[in-house]
C-alpha cells in the first residue's frame, strides 16, 4: 500500500501537504496523521468486504455514516471512500 511506503520512507519531521481534506483547515499533516488515515482505510475495507458478506446491497452500505471503530472520519464525508470500497469488492 502507498501509506506503507510513505510511512517507511519519510521521517517524523515531515509535513505532508494534501490537495484536499475532509476539514480544509487541515490541509497539512504528520506522520502520526498518516497513520491514522491508513488505519481508517484498513478499517473501511473490512467494514465494507463485511456488508458484502452479510448480503447488503450498495445502496445499504452507502447509507453508512460511520466505520465500527473509527472516531476521527464520519458522516457524509465518508460515502466517497464507501463507494470507492464497494466498487472494489464488487469487481473481484
Amino acid at each position: 500500500m502507498a501509506l506503507d511506503k510513505t510511512l517507511t520512507t519519510f521521517d517524523n519531521n515531515t509535513i505532508f501537504v494534501f490537495g484536499h481534506a475532509f476539514d480544509p483547515e487541515k490541509v497539512t499533516e504528520n506522520k502520526e496523521d498518516i497513520k491514522a488515515f491508513k488505519d481508517y482505510l484498513e478499517k473501511l475495507l473490512v467494514f465494507v468486504d463485511g456488508e458484502i458478506k452479510a448480503g447488503k446491497s450498495k445502496e445499504e452500505v452507502l447509507k453508512a455514516t460511520d466505520v465500527p471503530c473509527v472516531t476521527e472520519w464520519k458522516g457524509d464525508g465518508i460515502a466517497s471512500s464507501l463507494q470507492s470500497a464497494y466498487e472494489e469488492f464488487a469487481s473481484k
